[in-house]
């Protein structure tokens, strides 16, 4: 019985947490698609909505089809934030993107590091999405 307490505690106590809500809010998800001229554009607004400071986080995207259905890149372009965002604030973050012009595109919450070490983790459900 003992020993299983003390799994037990070393259990609860391990690094990666999952919050039952999405840790950052996507605000606002906008983009445009690359040009002859230009490359494409991203812009995200990312509030986080824990009382934690974010330190990181990692965004992904994905392609929607004609039909609605959501088709992964291949080579997944990430976002990874490199400017904390404390509890209740609201950051934008950019990148760039090669899609065309009139395509649609998904982004969401693929993983976020709090400032006490601690990491969520999308379950795979694409829960914290915007598209």
């Amino acid at each position: 019985m003992i020993v299983f307490l003390v799994f037990l505690a070393l259990l609860t106590q391990n690094r990666v947490s999952q919050p039952e809500s999405c840790p950052l809010e996507i605000a606002q998800f906008r983009y445009d698609g690359e040009t002859q001229s230009r490359p494409g554009h991203a812009t995200l607004k990312l509030t986080n909505t824990t009382s934690k400071t974010v330190r990181a986080a990692i965004m992904k995207l994905a392609a929607v089809d004609a039909i609605g259905d959501v088709r992964d890149f291949a080579v997944t372009p990430e976002l990874e934030l490199t400017h904390a965002i404390k509890a209740g604030e609201t950051r934008k973050a950019t990148w760039d993107i090669h899609t065309p012009e009139m395509q649609k595109l998904k982004v969401w919450v693929n993983a976020v590091r709090f400032d006490d070490g601690t990491v969520w983790r999308d379950d795979g459900s694409r829960s914290c999405s915007k598209q």
